[in-house]
């Protein structure tokens, strides 16, 4: 298994290996006495994985799906003037990454560094409408928050043996951050 997020762990290559991730969500909610559900499957990552020098420095670059949001819910309410409205909120878009990077080792110690280009849009929306008058317009609310930019990633581990068949590995990486632009429409 690759820990693309840790890429300290690319010292550790002895193989060629490719991964390919696939992620499953499900979830439910409740509105009154309605209940809704949905769940998919879809790709998550694809990563390949090359050994610079057996056990001691590795290659990875890949594909990896940042963010997925993908959700809508009505909500129904009565205005004492106005009458009845709805509320329908929404988004969708994902954001992605590209990458490649590198670890060496150096005994117990392992270093790593990644380099990603991050791109992606989501699209908010929340309208109120009022169904029983044709003279009030639909109050609607739009974001766009795009992404697009370049990403880094420094990881380091420290390999402690405990005994002959027993180790621990204590890592840990730092991501930068990413400048999001955005858009609100009323």
């Amino acid at each position: 298994m690759v820990n693309f997020l840790n890429p300290a762990s690319y010292a550790d290559a002895t193989l060629t290996n490719i991964e390919i991730g696939a992620s499953s969500i499900a979830g439910s909610y409740q509105i009154g006495d309605t209940t809704m559900s949905s769940a998919g499957l879809e790709l998550s990552h694809f990563v390949m994985q090359l050994p610079l020098t057996t056990g001691k420095s590795g290659l990875c670059f890949g594909f990896a799906r940042n963010s997925n949001t993908n959700y809508g819910v009505r909500t129904f309410g009565k205005h004492d003037y106005l009458g009845n409205f709805y509320n329908q909120q929404s988004g969708n878009g994902n954001s992605y990454q590209a990458f490649a990077g590198t670890g060496f080792r150096f005994k117990n110690l392992k270093v790593g560094a990644n380099i990603g280009f991050t791109f992606g849009q989501v699209d908010y929306r929340s309208d109120v409408v009022f169904s029983d008058s044709i003279y009030i317009p639909i109050i609607a609310t739009r974001n766009v928050v795009s992404e697009f930019g370049i990403q880094y990633t420094l990881g380091a581990q420290y390999e402690m043996e405990i005994s002959k068949n027993r180790q621990i590995v204590l890592g840990a990486y730092y991501k930068s951050t990413l400048s999001r632009t955005g858009t609100n429409d009323l």
